[in-house]
């Protein structure tokens, strides 16, 4: 795993393409198939501390999934029904 900060967490899809290289050629160099990984990004697309995220920039940056991040959220009612809005929302969405 790189990390972009101490969070663990890229601060732009520049530097998210840049680890994302990076990573691919430690594997090349290593003798394994560079495009056979994943690239995670967590945020919160939906949440009511959302950053702003251009979705496609992430993706065209080399993130293949989204993480949404709920880490604040709390195991009562209130939670529950924040965690069941996002999950109705869906996953972000960009223009191909």
């Amino acid at each position: 795993m790189i990390d972009g900060d101490f969070r663990g967490k890229p601060r732009s899809p520049e530097e998210l393409a840049r680890l994302a290289a990076e990573v691919r050629r430690l594997r090349e160099d290593a003798g394994l198939d560079p495009a056979t990984i994943d690239v995670c990004f967590e945020g919160q697309f939906h949440g009511e501390d959302a950053t702003e995220h251009d979705v496609r920039a992430w993706a065209d940056s080399g993130a293949t999934w989204w993480v949404e991040g709920a880490w604040g959220l709390t195991n009562d009612d209130d939670g529950r029904k924040e965690v069941s809005r996002r999950l109705t929302l869906g996953p972000p969405r960009h223009e191909s």
